[in-house]
């Protein structure tokens, strides 16, 4: 047996129609209707006017309790409906949550479709902003469809607190006004008071070495817990960045401390009093003692005092250039510090890894990852160009293998983001992000892969920083998922981004059957088209 939808959606449309006319005749069109009816005794007596008052109030009240009308009239007869409707199909009692769910998978099984609303959203940064942060948005609910749910609003969000130390901001906004699904202002605005800062993505993600801060123990120049392919040739971690310290005119006291940076890189910490003569033991011992630097490692050469110190940042990313307080005595003492010393691009550990093109291999570095099925995760990596690429695509994707097949949605979307490398420069770091939506079911085995699905020209070499793979927020429910991402440089005090959430509302039958069945609550929605098996011309009196 099968559910008889023709005569279902025709009652619901009936019984639509009647809501819809009970809301619009208690609703916000009223206003200017009741207002002038008011405005019309305001020259008549006093005791006519005293009739009179109140009547906007008593209108504000009426509407208020409108939603009550409507779900005892419309909504609870048509939750009963579907669950009568769901029960005589199978045979055998069913809950509500098991007649909705079982409903909307018949109805998916037959193809059936309604009518599309038209949606969109986007990402605007104040021309003032000081941070290269993104935030990116998805408007694909959990299912890879595109949601329907979507709220009609601009939400500015602003940086309103900074964490120097941390090297961390706060935006916070606030969405318009939300009603009642059965409100006659119904939708209105999110109602949402949002605070979210910026990700750091080798300190959030699930993947495990994200920012290439370790080496493998056996193939030294590839990144520790990563699968390599085709990678040997073209694929390797730059050195640590670091920095040395030359002591020489023969200091015969006092101590010197050594200046070093936050990770915003301009607020200073200083170490603690450094003697003239100390070796690398003694440099590096202080140095870990300073918030941020406990991986820093120190060797030195030359002989006491005149020591010539090497600063390696390992695993850091606090990676600036030190300064010197001088608070030696004796001898003609000089302090000479080199600029950072470094093989290539980096943003967080001192090092990245560097793909240098040879035109034919697809370097490829796969880790296995542990996800949920119907989940949503957000992806991410910072690349920039070496040198001017004139082919090559960079891809991030979940696979089945190492090397294996994209997995893809429920919509049948392959998991897969990337980027044609000859579109991004040499100055700026690009973001590459994206959502990925798992299956129903997942393999045995889920591997996080980047790939060069094209392969990089043979003059052509890229950065890559920073992977990412976390589970991804949604800013409300039927709302689309967002991550706010780092940059290169660190957000600032008043830096803001709008996000503009756009939705017609169109498809009227998908929007009442949220209304009354709460689809977006349940992460569901009816499949939609332009030529859809029920159209909304099925709201209309029996």
């Amino acid at each position: 047996m099968a559910i008889n939808f023709t005569t279902f959606f025709t009652k619901f449309g009936h019984a639509v129609y009647s809501a819809k006319n009970m809301l619009q005749n208690l609703g916000p069109d009223q206003d200017t209707v009741i207002q002038s009816f008011v405005d019309d005794f305001d020259s008549e007596a006093l005791d006519v006017k005293q009739t009179i008052d109140g009547t906007v109030a008593r209108l504000r009240s009426i509407q208020g309790q409108s939603g009550g009308f409507v779900s005892s009239l419309i909504s609870s007869p048509l939750q009963a409906f579907m669950l009568q409707e769901v029960k005589e199909d199978l045979g055998k009692n069913v809950t509500f949550e098991e007649a909705i769910t079982e409903f909307l998978d018949q109805l998916e099984t037959a193809g059936s479709t309604v009518e599309s609303s038209t949606v969109s959203a986007s990402v605007t940064y104040g021309g003032a902003n000081t941070g290269t942060g993104e935030l990116f948005i998805d408007t694909k609910n959990a299912r890879g469809e595109v949601s329907q749910f979507l709220i009609n609003e601009t939400l500015t969000l602003t940086c309103n607190s900074i964490d120097q130390l941390n090297d961390s901001s706060t935006f916070t906004g606030k969405g318009d006004i939300a009603y009642g699904k059965l409100s006659g202002y119904y939708p209105g605005g999110t109602g949402i008071d949002i605070t979210l800062s910026p990700t750091e993505p080798s300190l959030t993600s699930i993947l495990n070495n994200p920012a290439f801060f370790d080496a493998d123990a056996d193939a030294t120049t590839q990144p520790a817990n990563w699968i390599a392919y085709d990678a040997d040739a073209t694929g390797s971690l730059t050195d640590p960045v670091s920095q040395t310290l030359a002591i020489s005119g023969t200091p015969t006291g006092g101590y010197y401390e050594i200046v070093l940076k936050q990770a915003d890189g301009t607020s200073e910490l200083i170490t603690s009093k450094i003697a003239y003569n100390a070796d690398a033991s003694a440099v590096q011992s202080a140095i870990r003692n300073v918030e941020g630097y406990s991986n820093v490692e120190v060797t030195s050469t030359g002989t006491s005092p005149n020591y010539t110190h090497t600063i390696t940042h390992t695993n850091t990313n606090r990676n600036f250039s030190i300064s010197i307080r001088d608070f030696t005595t004796g001898g003609t003492p000089l302090f000479t510090i080199s600029a950072l010393i470094t093989d290539g691009d980096f943003i967080t550990a001192g090092r990245g890894l560097e793909i240098a093109g040879d035109g034919s291999e697809g370097t490829t570095y796969s880790q296995e990852v542990f996800l949920s099925p119907d989940s949503v995760y957000f992806a991410h990596a910072m690349v920039k160009a070496q040198s001017s690429i004139f082919s090559g695509v960079l891809q991030l994707s979940l696979t089945d293998a190492p090397n294996g097949t994209i997995l893809q949605d429920r919509a049948g979307t392959n998991n897969a983001i990337s980027v044609d490398l000859t579109t991004i420069g040499t100055t700026d770091w690009y973001h590459l992000g994206g959502f990925f939506r798992t299956g129903k079911t997942l393999p045995a085995h889920q591997f996080f892969r980047m790939n060069c699905s094209t392969p990089i020209d043979a003059s052509g070499t890229i950065m890559v920083d920073s992977l990412h793979l976390s589970g991804a927020s949604q800013l409300y429910a039927g709302g689309p998922y967002y991550a706010l991402v780092k940059g290169e440089t660190q957000f600032a005090l008043d830096d803001t981004i709008t996000l503009t959430v756009a939705n017609n509302y169109s498809g009227e039958l998908q929007q009442w059957f949220d209304r009354i069945y709460g689809l977006a609550s349940r992460g569901r929605q009816i499949a939609h088209s332009g030529s859809p098996t029920f159209a909304d011309t099925l709201i209309t009196s029996s």
